[in-house]
């Protein structure tokens, strides 16, 4: 992923068909956007298990007995930390 920095008065353009996600944390705005969506590439059974599209197969999902070792979930949280900072800290 490509992550760009723009000051004020910037410019860009979207095509119709883009996706866009913005995000206002305080002084902070984040705008995120993809040129398209290919969709879900698993479909959730249960807890459990899942459908994978691609193959069409039924499998389990791996689970970590302790939180650190989903580092995903870890990063989630930190990310879902640092919106609630920005949004409320707005003295620069």
């Amino acid at each position: 992923m490509k992550i760009k920095k723009l000051r004020n008065n910037f410019e860009f353009s979207l095509l119709d068909n883009n996706i866009v996600t913005v995000k206002e944390m305080g002084n902070i705005t984040e705008i995120r956007y993809m040129l398209r969506c290919n969709g879900g590439l698993i479909c959730k059974l249960n807890k459990d298990s899942y459908y994978d599209i691609r193959t069409g197969e039924v499998k389990n999902f791996k689970t970590s007995t302790t939180r650190i070792e989903n580092i995903e979930s870890v990063s989630r949280s930190l990310r879902n930390l640092r919106d609630i900072i920005n949004t409320n800290i707005t003295d620069n």
